[in-house]
């Protein structure tokens, strides 16, 4: 079926070890919270979540969607200041 990327309201960390916190914070809150699994990538500078359009889904199943990739992205670890130091630094 017919596909879509959706760029998520999720500042991405600089340091790599920080996005990989930030892309597992977001998986683990969907899956434990919402029950779901989307599929979430850092692509030019922005977090992206996978969306797939299938003939049984309806516009509930996409609100849901929604729903639970806003409330997971509360859940990513912002990165700290040390963080983002040790980042440019390198």
């Amino acid at each position: 079926g017919p596909m879509i990327n959706v760029r998520l309201p999720l500042p991405p960390a600089a340091a790599a070890a920080a996005q990989l916190r930030q892309q597992a914070a977001v998986g683990a809150a969907l899956a434990a919270r919402h029950d779901t699994f989307v599929p979430v990538c850092l692509h030019a500078g922005a977090w992206w979540a996978r969306l797939s359009a299938q003939i049984y889904l309806d516009l509930e199943d996409f609100r849901f969607a929604g729903r639970a990739l806003l409330d997971a992205c509360t859940c990513a670890p912002l990165e700290t200041a040390d963080e983002a130091a040790l980042s440019a630094a390198a």
